[in-house]
């Protein structure tokens, strides 16, 4: 069981999050999270340290249970996570 704090109704929109379904060509969809889960260990990066770039580091040290949390300035920073991101997660 993991820590959970629940987020007040006026907080939810500094946490919202984009949600694609990766095998449909339809545009993310906007959620908001309700909770905020704590306390959570990123077994692969403690294991591998060496395998993960400064990117994936990133990544990965704002993984929440199985949720990425992170923010962008520019679209194309974040396009170039998911990118490098999917290639990541799908060999580790």
């Amino acid at each position: 069981m993991y820590l959970q704090v629940r987020l007040q109704v006026e907080d939810r929109d500094a946490c919202r999050f984009l949600w694609s379904n990766c095998s449909q060509h339809t545009p993310a969809r906007v959620y908001l999270l309700t909770r905020l889960t704590i306390n959570v260990i990123n077994a692969h990066v403690k294991q591998n340290p060496e395998e993960c770039d400064e990117v994936i580091q990133r990544a990965l040290s704002n993984i929440h249970v199985d949720n990425l949390l992170m923010s962008y300035d520019e679209k194309s920073e974040m396009a170039e996570l998911i990118r490098r991101g999917r290639c990541e997660f799908i060999t580790s």
